[in-house]
C-alpha cells in the first residue's frame, strides 16, 4: 500500500516475485529510456475493410470492443465497431530491438484485415501504389487504402505533449471477380428474356471446394464479388439449358477457367494480379426444321385403289442425277394423293430430291416413268430453319 500511495500512478507500483522481476525491470527500463510516454494510438479502417479473427479463427475484440486476442503485448486496446477504429493505450515501450547496431524499445500491434462490399461504392476513393507503400489519389487507380489517418500521439521526453504523428497508410490491390451474363440470338445478337435465369458456379476445387459460389442471373444482369480468398485455381460452369449453348470468357479471352495469384515478398506485397471478369455466353441453339414432300396420282380408265401405286424418294445433285441410297418409299391414298415422312433439317444449305414411281405389272396399264426433281433450299430465319421447295 505505501508503494501504491507514492508511486506517480497505481500503475507503476510493482509487488513480484523473482520470476516476475526481469519483465518488470524490462518495463521501468523502457519509461526511462524511452523518449515516448504516455502513447495512444488512434486506428480507424478504410472504407471496405473489416478486422478479420485471429489465424485461429478466434476474434480480437469482443462484443463490447475489448481486447480478448494476443495481437499486442502492452497497454490497453479497444474497438468501436461503429466507427470502426482501434483504439490502443501503448503504456511503456519495453520490447527491445536492436536497430543498425542501436538499442530501441518498442511495442507493436497487429491484426488482419478483409475487404467487404462497401468497397464496391464508387465514393470509395481509389489510388495507385508508391514506393513506399503508400497510396496517391487516382480516379482510375487499382489500388484501395486499409486505413483511414492513423494517429499517435504522447508525451516527449520532458514530459510535454508532442506534436501528433500520422503513421503511412497502406494501400492493397484486392481481386475481383465480376460475373456478367450476356444472352444472344442464334444470329449472334445481343437479347433479352427477363423470365430466364442461369445458375453459373464459381469454385475453386471439384471434390472439395474452399470457395464454391452459385450466382444467379439473367440476360444483362451482372454481379460483382469481393471474396476470392485462397490463392488457388477456379473453375466456371452453368446448369445447361436445352435451348441454348453455352460459352465462357475469361478477361477477354476464351476459357472457363482462372487462377488467383498469392502475395509474396518480404514485406508482403499483393501479386499485382488484376480483376477477374469472367463472361457466360448463352447463344439461342438453331431450331430444325422440317418439310414434307407430297404428291398426287391420277388413274385414266377405272377408279384409283388405296396403295395401288408406290412412289420412292432419292437424294440427287442439281442436275437430277441419283446420288445416294432410297430414302423413303410411300403409297398413295384412295383420293390419289400420297406424302412421304417428314425430312428434318439442322443445317443450312441447298438440298436436291428425286421422286419417282414405281413400275407395276398390271397387264394393259401404262405406268408414268416421269422423275422429279425436288429443290429445297434453307435458311435460318429467327433462329428456326426454313425450308423453301422449288420444282
Amino acid at each position: 500500500m505505501v508503494l501504491r500511495d507514492i508511486a506517480s500512478t497505481p500503475a507503476h507500483a510493482y509487488k513480484a516475485s523473482t520470476d516476475d522481476l526481469e519483465a518488470i525491470f524490462s518495463t521501468i527500463a523502457g519509461s526511462i529510456i524511452s523518449s515516448i510516454s504516455d502513447a495512444e494510438v488512434t486506428d480507424p479502417l478504410g472504407p471496405g475493410f473489416d478486422i478479420m479473427p485471429d489465424a485461429g479463427g478466434d476474434p480480437l475484440f469482443n462484443a463490447d470492443g475489448q481486447s480478448v486476442g494476443v495481437n499486442f503485448a502492452a497497454g490497453e486496446a479497444s474497438y468501436d465497431a461503429l466507427s470502426k477504429t482501434i483504439s490502443w493505450n501503448v503504456g511503456a515501450l519495453s520490447a527491445p530491438i536492436t536497430v543498425e547496431s542501436q538499442p530501441y524499445h518498442y511495442e507493436r500491434l497487429t491484426y488482419r484485415i478483409e475487404i467487404n462490399d462497401e468497397i464496391l461504392d464508387p465514393s470509395v476513393a481509389r489510388f495507385t501504389r508508391n514506393s513506399d507503400g503508400s497510396g496517391t489519389a487516382a480516379a482510375d487507380g487499382d489500388f484501395y487504402r486499409t486505413n483511414g489517418t492513423t494517429t499517435l500521439t504522447y508525451k516527449n521526453a520532458a514530459g510535454l505533449a508532442a506534436a501528433p504523428m500520422n503513421f503511412p497508410i497502406p494501400v492493397v490491390n484486392p481481386i475481383f471477380l465480376k460475373v456478367i451474363k450476356i444472352l444472344q440470338d442464334a444470329d449472334g445478337n445481343v437479347i433479352t428474356d427477363p423470365e430466364l435465369s442461369f445458375a453459373i458456379r464459381v469454385r475453386n476445387d471439384a471434390t472439395n471446394p474452399e470457395y464454391d459460389r452459385t450466382f444467379n442471373l439473367k440476360s444483362g444482369e451482372s454481379v460483382t464479388t469481393t471474396d476470392l480468398r485462397p490463392a488457388a485455381s477456379y473453375i466456371a460452369s452453368e446448369t445447361l439449358h436445352p435451348d441454348y449453348y453455352v460459352s465462357y470468357e475469361i478477361n477477354g479471352s476464351t476459357g472457363s477457367s482462372f487462377s488467383v495469384i498469392a502475395p509474396s515478398g518480404s514485406p508482403l506485397m499483393d501479386s499485382g494480379q488484376g480483376d477477374i471478369e469472367l463472361k457466360v455466353f448463352n447463344k439461342k441453339k438453331i431450331q430444325p426444321g422440317s418439310l414434307t414432300l407430297t404428291g398426287s396420282k391420277t388413274l385414266l380408265g377405272r377408279q384409283l385403289q388405296q396403295n395401288e401405286f408406290t412412289f420412292r424418294l432419292y437424294p440427287a445433285n442439281s442436275s437430277g442425277d441419283i446420288s445416294g441410297a432410297l430414302l423413303q418409299s410411300t403409297q398413295n391414298a384412295a383420293d390419289g394423293s400420297f406424302s412421304f415422312a417428314p425430312i428434318l433439317f439442322t443445317v443450312a444449305g441447298t438440298y436436291y430430291y428425286l421422286i419417282k414411281e414405281v413400275p407395276g405389272s398390271e397387264i394393259g396399264m401404262t405406268y408414268d416413268g416421269s422423275e422429279y426433281l425436288i429443290t429445297v433450299t434453307v435458311t435460318v430465319v429467327n433462329g428456326v430453319m426454313q425450308p423453301q421447295i422449288t420444282y
